[in-house]
């Protein structure tokens, strides 16, 4: 092998050791990016919560501070306003002042003429003329007000009609509703006097609907015994109150004395006047 080869076959072998050497720093440099990428979205996403809680904190304070520049605007705007009449005022003042002043020197040169008894005869007469339109401005105001006050007045007698109207209403549905009450009262006692027992209609713990038919009637039993053909697959229970109907036609009720998974057997309650539980009857828990 020549001397060239063995020097060619040396700088491949430095060079393919410094790239082997460049790749796994390369890709240390890479895991410790992951690692520092990672580290970084976490505490970003924490900033990012954080910063979240900060910028609503700070929208209330500033729809906060929001509210309370309008109203210091308001305020400023009404300062404003005071301003500007107080100023009219002054320069008013001023002008009346300069007036004054004028006629004083009129005064003095003429050396109290007839002129200038004049000119303050006109200065009074103008000074009257300005308490007569501020008096009027006032005779104005108060009537104004007075207008206000009938106004209010004439509501007020409108609203106390009205809450007149409504008492009578109210009086009037009383009347009715007592009315209503005394009749359900008279047919509630009808009804027990006739052997209705209200309560045992509501007893029973409360019932999911369920739906069936009555497969067969012992009458040989007191009271009678009802063999219904829903059971505990169908989640009925024992002391469950069911209505007993054919068509559209109450027959009576029974209640739930024992349960099988396919069948219950139940107690007659009570049977309506002139009717008899029979078997293909429909038995449910809740009114059709």
């Amino acid at each position: 092998m020549s001397l060239l080869a063995k020097l060619f076959i040396i700088v491949q072998a430095i060079l393919v050791m410094t790239y082997l050497g460049v790749a796994s720093t390369l890709y240390q440099h890479r895991r410790d990016w992951r690692n520092s990428y990672s580290q970084l979205k976490k505490r970003y996403h924490g900033l990012t919560v954080k910063a979240t809680g900060k910028i609503s904190g700070l929208r209330k304070t500033v729809e906060e501070r929001k509210k309370f520049i309008g109203t210091k605007e308001e305020e400023i705007n009404d300062l404003k306003r005071e301003r500007k009449k107080a100023k009219d005022d002054y320069t008013g003042k001023n002008t009346n002042l300069g007036e004054k002043k004028e006629e004083y020197r009129e005064l003095m040169k003429t050396n109290r003429q007839l002129s200038n008894a004049f000119d303050n005869a006109k200065a009074d007469v103008s000074t009257l003329r300005k308490d007569i339109d501020r008096l009027q401005a006032d005779l104005n105001e108060n009537g104004r007000r007075e207008g206000v006050a009938e106004q209010q007045v004439a509501r007020l007698k409108t609203l106390t009609l009205n809450l007149d109207t409504d008492v009578e209403d109210l009086r009037k549905e009383y009347t009715t509703v007592s009315r209503s009450l005394r009749k359900k009262t008279l047919l509630i006692a009808m009804a027990e006097e006739r052997g209705v027992n209200f309560a045992s209609l509501l007893a029973g713990p409360p019932a999911r609907l369920v739906r069936g038919r009555v497969s067969a009637v012992k009458t040989d039993l007191s009271p009678a015994l009802v063999v219904i053909d829903v059971g505990s697959d169908d989640q009925v229970e024992i002391g469950y109150p069911m209505s007993v109907y054919r068509g559209n036609v109450f027959v009576g009720k029974v209640i739930v004395e024992r349960v099988e998974s396919a069948a219950s057997a139940c107690r007659v309650e009570f049977a309506a006047e002139g009717q008899s539980i029979q078997p293909g009857d429909e038995v449910t828990t809740r009114l059709p």
